[in-house]
């Protein structure tokens, strides 16, 4: 916002690839000489991740004015990227930016409403390596890949002892204990 300018973004729409915007952009008290209004999606670090999109919005600006734009992003919109509307009034810009990332305003949040509705591509454990996977499935079977993990082959005591007090995650004093019994054979 600027002392003549107010700009109003909300998140109505996002997909994997795109969003969908509402724009207000209304003076604060007297008439403001509106140059130009440009909207683009970009990332954390300000880098543009979709083409600047210029509104058809010139001239001097009496009243508020809204309108609705969708952006498409090159690619996948990644998390933590931001909806960035720009204005220039006699050759100064004012900025104005919303989160890109699905969330409900306080209303919808209050009323139990769902306002935006993100589909997931990729499963959420997508990068992990099998060994990983199974690792993470001795703990958490729910997470365990849906082809059997391969066992354990030890032939040395020692290493079976290691082996089985790390798959279970023991303190040192267990460790040793358990080490103490499968010595005994």
């Amino acid at each position: 916002m600027s002392g003549r300018l107010n700009l109003v973004l909300r998140l109505e729409e996002r997909q994997t690839d795109r969003v969908r915007v509402s724009v207000l952009v209304a003076p604060t008290r007297d008439p403001v000489p509106l140059d130009g209004v440009a909207i683009c999606l970009v990332d954390e670090g300000r880098e543009a991740l979709s083409p600047r999109m210029l509104l058809p919005l010139t001239g001097t600006l009496a009243n508020p004015i809204g309108s609705s734009v969708e952006v498409r992003a090159v690619g996948d919109i990644p998390d933590g990227s931001l909806v960035l509307v720009t204005a220039w009034i006699d050759g100064v810009a004012v900025e104005a930016t919303c989160p890109a990332d699905p969330c409900p305003d306080l209303h919808d949040h209050v009323t139990g409403r769902t306002a935006v509705h993100l589909p997931r591509r990729r499963p959420p454990l997508g990068a992990l390596a099998a060994d990983e996977r199974c690792r993470l499935g001795r703990h958490f079977p729910w997470l365990a890949p849906k082809r059997p993990c391969p066992p354990r082959v030890v032939d040395d005591a020692g290493e079976t002892a290691r082996a089985l007090t790390d798959d279970l995650g023991l303190d040192p004093d267990d460790a040793d204990f358990v080490a103490s019994l499968l010595a005994e054979d």
